[in-house]
């Protein structure tokens, strides 16, 4: 069962996840009973259990904030916001005193305690990494390696190892909305944190999670990691399967990143109902209301589309209750919705009187 909500923080959504996950490990001999008594693979069986808890902790990465990079590049000061579009969870249950067929293994992360043979002599490089390795990264670590970079959440007990890879990012620069940048290749997430950051001069280099409650969970697509094999323990050493590793742990948007009209306020959405409303009777009210070859303008359809559904139009504004003006901000999301109508025709722009009396400026003018 997941969460149907976003909860206030990225770390509060973490810690939850840390304390369900110990309580998972903390049960492998009864999920190893049951799975026996259904005839199922105990593994199996605990992914299943564990599934849920990382679509939860996913929305939250997705849906729930961004990074938020600012520093001094040429003299200039850099306000980036980087939105997670795509994200890979890597998960590893350590070793302990329960048979290693009831562990979930995923022996592909970089830093995992190394389980392999030791050799009767180690040079101390190869001692100074198994000690790193050994090490538990605090909550929220950036963990830049040759795949790009992870957002750590390891255990601080070291029951499990966990971290997410941030598969592919949407840039927002110098709060500049309009000229969104999607990257799908991971390791570019390396530039846009810290290329040609200047670190003299008395400038700063700061890069943080920012938490926001004003995103609303949507659909996510859940797949296999990317070019993942799996690497399983044979005789001591570690061996990379002909396998490809199928566990559904890579979570994709599947809308676009959707952004208020003021680029300076935080990213609204619009309650689904609502939109659902306007996509369903938009061109019927026109038709009925307004009329074929009449001319109107925005506040012309609001007011008739919003008489007739006054419930969905109250849901909106209570989703944007937040926003400095949520009538302003859910009737542009109408205005941007009508300028996609390829049924209408764009007659320009005119000053209308808005529901509150006062004249708007530019404000869409159509014809059915």
């Amino acid at each position: 069962m997941t969460n149907k909500k976003l909860r206030d923080s990225l770390e509060k959504a973490i810690k939850t996840f840390q304390k369900e996950a110990r309580s998972l490990i903390s049960q492998k001999s009864t999920h190893a009973a049951k799975a026996k008594q259904q005839n199922k693979d105990c593994i199996q069986y605990r992914l299943g259990k564990l599934q849920p808890h990382l679509q939860d902790l996913a929305n939250q990465f997705l849906f729930g904030g961004y990074l938020h990079v600012r520093g001094f590049v040429n003299g200039a000061q850099v306000d980036k916001k980087i939105y997670l579009n795509a994200i890979e969870f890597y998960y590893h249950e350590c070793k302990d005193k329960s048979p290693d067929n009831q562990r979930i293994k995923d022996y592909i992360m970089y830093h995992i305690p190394d389980e392999t043979t030791t050799p009767v002599s180690m040079s101390k490089s190869a001692k100074e990494l198994r000690q790193w390795r050994d090490n538990i990264f605090p909550l929220g670590t950036l963990h830049a390696h040759t795949s790009g970079v992870d957002i750590t959440f390891e255990d601080p007990k070291g029951k499990f190892r966990a971290s997410v890879l941030i598969r592919e990012y949407i840039v927002v620069e110098n709060l500049d909305f309009s000229n969104l940048r999607v990257e799908h290749r991971s390791t570019f997430l390396y530039d846009e944190l810290l290329m040609g950051m200047n670190a003299m001069n008395g400038n700063s280099i700061s890069i943080t999670w920012q938490d926001t409650s004003k995103q609303s969970i949507e659909d996510t697509t859940t797949k296999g990691r990317v070019n993942v094999n799996l690497k399983e323990l044979v005789d001591g050493q570690l061996v990379v399967q002909n396998t490809k590793d199928t566990r559904p742990w890579r979570f994709r948007r599947t809308t676009p990143l959707n952004t208020s009209a003021d680029a300076s306020t935080p990213v609204y959405r619009v309650h689904e109902s609502f939109m659902k409303a306007l996509h369903d009777d938009a061109e019927n009210i026109i038709r009925k209301y307004i009329g074929k070859g009449v001319e109107f303008d925005s506040h012309k359809f609001i007011q008739e589309f919003t008489q007739r559904h006054q419930k969905e139009y109250i849901e909106a504004l209570y989703v944007l209750r937040d926003c400095n003006g949520p009538f302003q901000e859910l009737h542009s999301h109408i205005g941007i919705f009508l300028s996609k109508r390829s049924y209408l025709e764009k007659l320009g722009k005119e000053d209308s009187l808005n529901i509150f009396g006062y004249y708007s400026k530019d404000i869409g003018k159509w014809k059915y």
